[in-house]
C-alpha cells in the first residue's frame, strides 16, 4: 500500500472514529431520560455501523487495485495514483473515466516495461489532469456544474443529519426536528467550498490534501467549544450554537426535497454531456 493510499484510510478511519466518539458522547450526556435502552441502541448502532462501513466503502472504491494496477510500481503507481483520483474527482462522465482510467494504466505499464523514465511518458501528473479534462471541455464550466454538487450535497447532508437526530427521540415528530444554526452553516461551508476544494486539491503530489474535510471538522468542534466555554450567554453563541432551524417543517418541504436533489442530479447530467459534446470555448 502506498503512502498516499495510507493516508486516505488513515483519514476514512480517524473520521469514522470520530463520528462514533461523538455518538458515544452524546448518548451518554444525553438528559432525556424517556429514550428507551432501546432507542439509544438502534441509534448509536446505526451510527457505528455507517462509520465502519465509510471506511470499507473507502477502500474498495479508492485503494483496493486490480491485478494490472499491481504491476506498477514506485514513481509509475504514484504518477497513476494522482492521475487516477484527479480524473475520478472530475465533472467527466463515468463512461470517459473508465476509458481514460484504461489508456493511462496501458500508458505507465509499457513506459515501465521499457525501462523509460517516467518523465518521458508523463512529465508531470498535475498537469497531465488538467490537460485531459480540458481537452473534453472548458474548465469553467465543469466549476458551474459543481455548484449542482454542492446543492446535491447540501440537500443530501440535511436530510440524513435531520433523520439521524429524529432517531434520538423518535417520539417528536420529524418535522419538528431543528438543526443547530453552527450546524446548517457548517454544512453549507462544507459542501459548496471544502468538498470542491479538495476534490481539485486531490490530484496533486501531496496526499495530505485528503485531511482537508478532517481538519475542517475538527476547527467547527473546537471553535463550537471555544464559543461555548468562553463567551456562554453572548449572542453569537446563543444564535449559533443554542438556536435550532427546522430544515424540514412540513411535508411540503420534504416533497421539494425528495424531488429536487434526483432533479438536479439528472439535469447536471445532461447539462455536462451538453457540455462536452459541445466542446467549445
Amino acid at each position: 500500500m502506498s503512502k498516499r493510499s495510507r493516508i486516505i484510510v488513515l483519514c476514512a478511519v480517524i473520521l469514522a472514529l470520530l463520528v462514533m466518539a461523538t455518538a458515544v458522547i452524546q448518548i451518554i450526556s444525553s438528559k432525556d431520560e424517556e429514550l428507551s435502552n432501546t432507542v439509544k441502541f438502534v441509534y448509536l448502532g446505526s451510527i457505528i455501523l455507517i462509520g465502519a462501513l465509510s471506511v470499507v466503502v473507502v477502500y474498495f472504491t479508492k485503494i483496493r487495485k486490480s491485478r494490472y494496477e499491481k504491476m506498477l510500481e514506485g514513481e509509475y503507481f504514484t504518477a497513476y495514483e494522482i492521475i487516477i483520483d484527479g480524473i475520478g474527482n472530475s465533472q467527466l462522465p463515468a463512461s470517459s473515466k473508465k476509458d481514460i482510467k484504461q489508456d493511462v494504466l496501458d500508458l505507465l505499464l509499457t513506459a515501465q516495461r521499457s525501462g523509460k523514465p517516467l518523465s518521458e511518458a508523463i512529465s508531470d501528473p498535475q498537469k497531465f489532469v488538467q490537460d485531459i479534462i480540458r481537452s473534453f471541455s472548458s474548465p469553467g464550466r465543469f466549476v458551474f456544474l459543481g455548484i449542482f454538487d454542492g446543492l446535491i450535497a447540501f440537500g443530501l447532508f440535511i436530510l440524513a443529519i435531520t433523520g439521524i437526530i429524529w432517531l434520538e427521540d423518535t417520539a417528536v415528530s420529524f418535522f419538528n426536528v431543528g438543526i443547530d444554526t453552527a450546524m446548517v452553516i457548517f454544512i453549507g461551508i462544507l459542501s459548496f467550498f471544502i468538498l470542491p476544494v479538495t476534490k481539485r486539491q486531490t490530484a496533486t503530489k501531496n496526499p495530505w490534501m485528503f485531511f482537508i474535510p478532517l481538519g475542517y471538522g475538527i476547527l467547527f468542534v473546537a471553535v463550537s467549544i471555544f464559543l461555548r466555554r468562553l463567551f456562554p450567554d453572548s449572542d453569537i453563541t446563543v444564535k449559533l450554537l443554542d438556536t435550532a432551524v427546522r430544515m424540514i417543517p412540513n411535508m411540503f418541504i420534504l416533497f421539494i426535497y425528495a424531488v429536487l436533489i434526483p432533479m438536479l442530479f439528472s439535469f447536471k447530467i445532461w447539462l455536462r454531456k451538453y457540455f462536452i459534446s459541445s466542446n467549445c470555448p
